[in-house]
């Protein structure tokens, strides 16, 4: 059901299980599963208080925090219209940089200019490239206006790739997500949810948990993401008689990081 909101689970406490889920126009939605794959704070407001008291995957979800990510999109343009970078992407260290990634080269329409003779004239392009620049945790960098985050981007552009000096700065534009991801700080691992339920536990019967804040192993990541939705399907077909593996194992570690990892 697409553009439909979900406002709050109806839960059975003595059944431990989920019976509807009310959505938008005070309607309610029935199912014999559900299925959640909302990040964990959406998660935590349309649970009602008995369902996070007894399910035990729960009781932690309050206590996680968030982190924000900044992307910044700057539009380089060089006298003769080749890129500023050829890598597909950049890990940048030792700057507000962590990661620059490249978008490809693009045509950037300029504001049109008025004319005496026609309303408007039409508006000049110029081949320019898209970076991508990523700031990851930047609790430190949200707070920083807009102007002054792209200004810092496009010195420490300059500084890596010396073809940037000569360029030309066509278009600039932060985009904010200040609850981006979970915050893995010590000790977190505990509130991660498992995708099955637990009964012995007083899980909901019937909820089953997808999301990168989960049970996976992997960090904040899309790939940790996909894991998860993977093991709550595999967690509800095998709980329906069917022993299905659906979840491709990790590839093993090198021998370079089992010795530097001292395994």
């Amino acid at each position: 059901m697409l553009s439909t909101s979900a406002h709050q689970f109806d839960y059975d406490p003595a059944q431990k299980r989920i019976t509807g889920l009310h959505i938008d126009q005070d309607r309610m939605l029935t199912a014999d599963t559900f299925v959640s794959t909302l990040p964990f704070d959406r998660l935590a407001k349309i649970s009602p208080p008995a369902l996070l008291q007894s399910d035990q995957r729960l009781q932690g979800i309050g206590s996680i925090q968030v982190s924000p990510i900044i992307g910044i999109h700057l539009v380089f343009a060089t006298p003769d219209e080749s890129p500023i970078m050829d890598l597909p992407h950049l890990v940048v260290t030792g700057s507000m940089i962590q990661w620059l990634f490249n978008k490809g080269m693009v045509d950037h329409q300029e504001e049109a200019s008025a004319s005496p003779v026609h309303e408007t004239l039409p508006s000049p392009t110029t081949r320019g490239q898209h970076l991508h620049a990523v700031i990851s945790a930047a609790h430190k960098e949200v707070g920083v206006g807009a102007d002054e985050l792209i200004a810092q981007a496009v010195r420490e552009v300059k500084s890596l790739f010396p073809k940037a000096r000569q360029a030309t700065l066509l278009h600039g534009r932060v985009v904010k997500e200040k609850r981006a991801t979970f915050s893995a700080r010590p000790g977190f691992h505990r509130y991660r949810a498992a995708a099955s339920p637990n009964r012995s536990k007083g899980d909901a019967v019937n909820l089953y948990l997808a999301g990168d804040w989960c049970q996976t192993g992997w960090p904040a990541t899309m790939e940790g993401a996909v894991r998860s939705g993977y093991l709550a399907a595999q967690g509800l077909l095998r709980d329906l008689g069917h022993d299905a593996l659906l979840l491709t194992p990790d590839l093993p570690a090198s021998p370079l990081y089992q010795f530097l990892a001292g395994e």
